[in-house]
């Protein structure tokens, strides 16, 4: 999935099933791709010959934006890509609260395991982390600092406001004596079960970011990433270098976190030598087979094709420190001062692109119905408004969400970040457009480590005779 098709029938298989999503949504949309993938190539023409046969045959299919009677919105985009067209998104820590969930915290098939404290001791559960739960699809796209501070003054109203049956005084309380005080008011049981429940979650990762040292390595990364430091200075060369040699050399740095901050430097760091990468490679005393991870990560870095935001400068230049209160010197990002990080992926551009009409056909070529010509755009509305929310909307429930103009499909063979589902959230709210984003899998860092090295082997089939992860 990673520029090459060792394996013809799997991007054909993925074209089909791609076709049948669209279908369905009665979309026949305008369909681009990464063109230095030749396994997205193989996947955009599976999908155009599906829908051209589909539609041949079934002349009473409809589509949106097909005729005039399916103008009510716009003919949808699909843009096809694989990992190769961004590998080091993946690998970033990001604290938002999904990402951070998923990358610190085990998690299986969407169900974490937390533990509580009651009179008896410590209780231990279990939570789905799904659409189920109101809460978490509120707080997920958000830092997890504001995830604290949010669940914090619900508690704190909820107690100020039952001050009296509490018989508690105004001092302040620490959340964990606030999810204790509630306890004691039956009518809000339920409400407190899952404010704690994502207090025990949130303070796991919290207690996982401190235990990894994670706030200097997060900083390194940003440093890799950027080129810049904290402070907005350039750090490139030998002193990255050294800087790096120093961390991967600290006692105390698991293993696991070595192998992914030489991975961050191996693909932010395209000019480096082979002999600046032989003593990283040394500092972290990587093993033999964790040596061809780097190798195979080196197959992955295809050329940069660097995406440009709406701002028209890159999308990775962001200068904001990690949880210091510093002015930014580029636009509000969507956790506003709780921004944590500098590096911004290269999906936010692309997709700017995309919906602006931008997107270079040189780099993201075109099949099947005639898609419109560069800076052209038929989108009747550039609303960046944000959709409101109704005074019932306590967890974030969207009320009468309406979107402009089309859809915006996005697939990645390879695995898709938990950052890259934030982003294309907060695209969607911000502009007001419907985008559906997917992949093979979904991908925390270390799967992604995992899947690098895999690299060669073939895809496996499963009983079905499907391939895995589609």
């Amino acid at each position: 999935m990673y520029g090459t098709v060792p394996d013809p029938d799997f991007p054909a298989l993925v074209g089909r099933k791609l076709a049948t999503l669209c279908i369905t949504l009665n979309e026949y949309p305008f369909i681009r791709f990464q063109s230095t993938s030749a396994y997205a190539r193989e996947m955009a023409q599976s999908l155009n010959n599906t829908l051209t046969n589909f539609k041949s045959r079934n002349p009473q299919w409809w589509c949106h934006g097909g005729d005039d009677q399916h103008q009510d919105r716009e003919r949808g985009h699909i843009l096809i890509l694989d990992r190769t067209f961004d590998p080091l998104t993946p690998l970033m820590h990001e604290y938002t609260y999904s990402a951070m969930v998923n990358d610190l915290l085990a998690v299986n098939e969407n169900v974490i395991s937390y533990s509580t404290t009651t009179n008896k001791g410590k209780d231990e559960k279990e939570a789905l982390l799904g659409e189920s739960d109101a809460l978490w699809v509120e707080l997920r796209y958000q830092h997890i600092a504001k995830v604290i501070a949010t669940i914090k003054e619900r508690m704190n109203d909820i107690i100020s406001t039952n001050a009296g049956a509490l018989g508690k005084g105004g001092g302040p309380m620490s959340i964990t004596a606030m999810a204790a005080a509630v306890k004691e008011l039956p009518e809000y049981r339920q409400t407190m079960s899952k404010l704690s429940q994502h207090v025990s979650i949130a303070q796991q990762c919290m207690d996982a970011f401190g235990k990894l040292g994670l706030m200097q390595q997060s900083q390194l990364e940003q440093t890799m990433s950027t080129g810049v430091d904290e402070d907005g200075k350039e750090v490139k060369g030998s002193k990255l270098v050294e800087l790096l040699k120093s961390a991967l050399s600290a006692p105390g740095l698991e293993y696991e976190q070595k192998l992914r901050l030489l991975a961050i430097f191996i693909v932010s760091q395209r000019g480096a030598t082979p002999d600046e990468k032989k003593q990283l490679i040394q500092a972290a005393r990587l093993t033999g087979d964790d040596q061809q991870i780097i190798l195979n990560l080196e197959k992955l870095c295809l050329p940069v094709q660097t995406a440009q935001s709406a701002s028209g400068k890159p999308a990775g230049s962001i200068f904001t420190s990690l949880f210091k209160g510093r002015a930014p010197t580029h636009a509000a990002t969507a956790e506003g001062e709780y921004a944590d990080t500098r590096h911004v992926g290269q999906l936010k551009g692309l997709l700017e692109q995309l919906m602006n009409g931008e997107l270079p056909m040189d780099k993201y070529a075109s099949i099947g119905p005639a898609a419109l010509k560069d800076g052209e755009t038929k989108s009747v509305a550039k609303s960046v408004r944000r959709n409101v929310q109704g005074a019932n909307a306590k967890f974030g429930k969207r009320e009468g969400a309406a979107y402009s103009g089309g859809r915006y499909i996005t697939f990645i063979a390879g695995g898709v970040a938990y950052s890259e589902l934030r982003v294309a959230h907060d695209l969607s709210v911000q502009l007001n457009k419907e985008i559906i984003i997917g992949g093979t899998h979904l991908i925390n860092p270390q799967q992604f480590i995992d899947d690098v090295a895999d690299l060669n082997t073939p895809v496996k089939p499963t009983p079905n005779g499907n391939p895995n992860n589609v």
